[in-house]
């Protein structure tokens, strides 16, 4: 097991780097921005660090095609990955807050529309756009040729708190960094995506499998259980009903 760390949304470029700096030292594998709606660029801010490290892994999480057309995404995470000289990734998913906020809709086949945008960024990132890409809700109109991104591929991660979501990123992404899934649900979210890879061209092809929970720490054990009660409502309600039975008996 890996372990990641996932920054908050307000910390300046100066300070991703200052404790990027520290998190490598200790061992950690990644550290990643959190792109929310009225802060800091994620991908700007890991700049600094991308320059000053030499082996963690710098990650954005998450973006969604809805509010970034895929080829931009796609720019952006080469851009960082030529800087980091071959250790940026990112997770790409069907989108929350940002979406509310500028008020973006989106359409009614996410996953579809999020298996494009992954296939679009992926193909950018093995300089397999030169013809364009035709799909039902994304499209590249135009050849696209990524020649200029020399280093080794970024990882492209999709993002998923549902099975249908995960089983399409199984078979189509580098990796599924399933949302907000602690240990006693892992197990079940896990099978899913294996479903997915067992469809992929190369069914023996490593996949990468990240997931999140977050850690509360405070001097009292009370605020502690406070600001993480804090989360639970708009976290589980984004999750499949089976997977929330494990915290519900009749």
């Amino acid at each position: 097991m890996k372990i990641d760390i996932i920054l908050e949304p307000d910390l300046t470029p100066e300070q991703i780097c200052e404790l990027g700096i520290a998190a490598e030292s200790y061992g950690i594998e990644s550290v990643w921005t959190s792109n929310y709606f009225a802060h800091w660029d994620p991908f700007i801010s890991l700049t600094q660090l991308a320059n000053e490290s030499s082996q963690i892994k710098l990650g954005i999480l998450a973006v969604s095609p809805f509010e970034m057309h895929p080829l931009k995404i796609a720019n952006s995470v080469l851009t960082l990955n030529e800087i980091s000289k071959g250790r940026a990734q990112v997770a790409v998913g069907a989108g929350e807050g940002n979406l509310t906020a500028m008020n973006l809709d989106t359409p009614k086949k996410i996953v579809l529309a999020v298996r494009e945008a992954l296939e679009i960024i992926i193909r950018a990132c093995s300089n397999e756009l030169k013809e364009g890409y035709d799909g039902e809700i994304f499209n590249v109109s135009l050849p696209c040729d990524y020649g200029w991104a020399k280093e080794s591929k970024p990882i492209i991660y999709g993002t998923a708190y549902r099975h249908m979501m995960m089983r399409m990123e199984g078979r189509v992404a580098d990796g599924v960094y399933i949302g907000a899934t602690p240990p006693e649900v892992l197990e079940e979210a896990i099978e899913n995506i294996q479903i997915g890879k067992e469809k992929r061209i190369d069914s023996n092809e490593d996949i990468l499998i990240n997931s999140f929970w977050a850690w509360h720490i405070k001097s009292d054990k009370e605020e502690a259980y406070k600001e993480s009660r804090r989360e639970l409502a708009w976290r589980a309600r984004k999750l499949e009903k089976s997977l929330l039975q494990h915290y519900f008996s009749d």
